[in-house]
């Protein structure tokens, strides 16, 4: 439990399948004392579409309850997928603090993978976008 009317649970695996997710919106659905949940995906390297979207689904439900739901941390192809799909905006990142007490953005929060900044480049296609 965190300071204030939060939560914090952890998924403990290498990989978050759909029957994952779907697990755990049964348990932060379930938990009425909290407003709002961080799911703590550190461990998570590996996810799908599936289960990305079952956790959107799970804050669109909880903001209509008043509640809603952060993530921390992702890495590898779970967190490439995540920016490819740029879900920041349906599943927002808690920032975390880091070991020395500062706190980081969520992109900094990964030191194995770090942040890569995009810069306006209107050869880079669709979206005019590349990656630094």
């Amino acid at each position: 439990m965190v300071a204030g009317n939060s939560s914090t649970i952890s998924h403990h695996a290498r990989q978050l399948s759909y029957e994952d997710a779907c697990e755990i919106a049964r348990t932060v659905l379930r938990d009425f004392r909290c407003r709002t949940t961080c799911l703590g995906l550190e461990e998570v390297a590996e996810t799908s579409t599936a289960a990305l979207a079952k956790l959107v689904a799970l804050r669109r439900d909880l903001i209509k309850l008043g509640r809603d739901l952060r993530i921390v941390g992702l890495r590898g192809q779970a967190n490439t997928l995540y920016e490819v799909a740029r879900m920041g905006g349906l599943l927002p990142r808690q920032e975390t603090q880091s070991p020395s007490g500062s706190w980081m953005s969520p992109a900094a929060s990964s030191p194995a993978e770090p942040a890569v900044p995009a810069v306006p480049n209107p050869s880079a296609g669709a979206h005019g976008y590349e990656r630094l």
